[in-house]
């Protein structure tokens, strides 16, 4: 049988514009770090932001597009 209670619970929506938002920012992020990390990219930066820096960033970015990808999967 099924508990009253959850049958009362709300079904979660997707949320299409923020996860859209974060695919595209977790995206642009990360082809803007391996550009900085590979020498594409000429920006002030010194030699540490430059590697591992943008290594890490690059796991940001990787991390919030798949936020976004959940998001749009509704998990």
């Amino acid at each position: 049988m099924k508990d009253p209670e959850l049958s009362q619970i709300p079904k979660k929506s997707r949320r299409w514009f923020k996860g859209v938002g974060q695919v595209a920012q977790g995206s642009a992020l990360s082809i803007a770090d391996v550009a900085l990390a590979i020498g594409i990219l000429k920006l002030p930066v010194s030699a540490e932001t430059q590697t591992w820096g943008a290594i890490a960033s690059v796991a940001t970015g990787i991390g919030t597009v798949l936020n976004g990808v959940g998001d749009l999967r509704n998990e």
